[in-house]
């Protein structure tokens, strides 16, 4: 009640390319939250790394755009 509207459920941990919509659809939400990272190997520290991979990201938004058209 204190922040009315100015908050937003969004869904995530676990959302990616393959349950994206199936997400959207039961969530009835327009909006989800991920990190869409992959592990990478950092030649500089030796050490496995988290960064976010843009061929991911682009997936995800050829999914949405592609239903966005189909709903239109």
């Amino acid at each position: 009640d204190r922040y009315g509207k100015q908050l937003e459920f969004l869904p995530g941990g676990g959302v990616d390319e393959a349950n994206l919509l199936d997400v959207v659809n039961a969530s009835g939400r327009s909006q989800i939250h991920m990190s869409a990272k992959k592990i990478i190997h950092d030649p500089f520290s030796q050490e496995l790394r988290m960064v976010t991979d843009p061929l991911r990201l682009a997936k995800l938004c050829e999914t949405i755009r592609a239903t966005e058209q189909q709903l239109q």
